[in-house]
């Protein structure tokens, strides 16, 4: 796993880590470590399914099914909630608000 902090206190990009591939206790550890240390962590490149999505999940904590209020969720995977924002499904809202966590 190779590292590139953003600033000095916050933000790290994280480099050579494949999320597809079952994420074994150690990296999960670091994985867990570096948000916690560095607050914001990103992987770039990153193309996962709704299944990988809820596996990457699950090194932060329980997961909990909280289905989008007008998408819904995967199917099969409630905790993976759909956000759809393409020219059939314009944003609905353009002021500040909370997403669902």
């Amino acid at each position: 796993m190779r590292l590139n902090h953003l600033t000095p206190a916050i933000g790290t990009v994280v480099h050579d880590v494949d999320l597809k591939q079952n994420i074994n206790q150690t990296l999960a550890n670091e994985i867990r470590d570096q948000l916690h240390q560095r607050g914001v962590i990103f992987f770039p490149d990153q193309n996962l399914s709704a299944a990988q999505l809820l596996q990457l999940a699950e090194i932060f904590g329980e997961p909990v099914a909280n289905p989008h209020p007008k998408f819904g969720c995967v199917e099969g995977i409630n905790e993976v909630s759909l956000v759809i924002n393409d020219k059939d499904h314009p944003p609905d809202i353009n002021v500040w608000h909370s997403d669902l966590s």
